[in-house]
């Protein structure tokens, strides 16, 4: 419940669910980041592999709307005590309803729940809506790399959370 809102997120996958998560995705980068179709080939690569995994550590997050697909976000294990979040994104017409942060708490507190030591995320340098997110919620640069990728010059960010911490 974010804003006294409450949203109901599903975490199974129906048949065209996949597609329709890498054209949100893809769509998100385009017109909001002017990223190429590249992207959505990348999208698809990982959350593909994703999908077969079925790892019970991970999960994804899904909020449909009258047209598909309206928000996602997943936790992937990664390794160890380790997770990644992944496909973190809101269709611009459902934006600044708190469907994101609704997101953003039920997938921490997934891994918080999974007793992972800590969490990382890649982003890129200058998406400064979801940095101060990020920022907000204590994850710290630990890379960055510069290159040409998805039709641009970006510099990419991984952020990291420790969580869960022995004492």
């Amino acid at each position: 419940m974010d804003n006294g809102k409450e949203f109901h997120f599903r975490h199974e996958f129906n048949p065209g669910d996949i597609g329709r998560v890498v054209s949100l995705h893809g769509l998100i980068a385009y017109t909001g980041f002017g990223f190429d179709y590249r992207f959505e080939a990348y999208v698809a690569e990982y959350l593909g592999k994703f999908v077969k995994e079925e790892n019970p550590r991970s999960r994804m997050w899904m909020l449909d709307g009258d047209d598909g697909i309206l928000a996602t976000i997943a936790v992937a294990h990664a390794g160890d005590d380790i997770a990644q979040l992944r496909w973190f994104g809101v269709d611009p017409s459902a934006t600044g309803q708190g469907i994101g942060r609704a997101l953003w708490h039920a997938a921490l507190a997934f891994c918080k729940q999974q007793n992972y030591k800590e969490v990382f995320l890649w982003t890129v340098d200058g998406l400064d809506v979801a940095r101060a997110m990020y920022d907000k919620s204590g994850f710290k640069v630990s890379e960055e790399n510069t290159h040409e990728i998805w039709g641009q010059t970006l510099t990419e960010q991984k952020m990291t959370l420790v969580i869960n911490a022995a004492t």
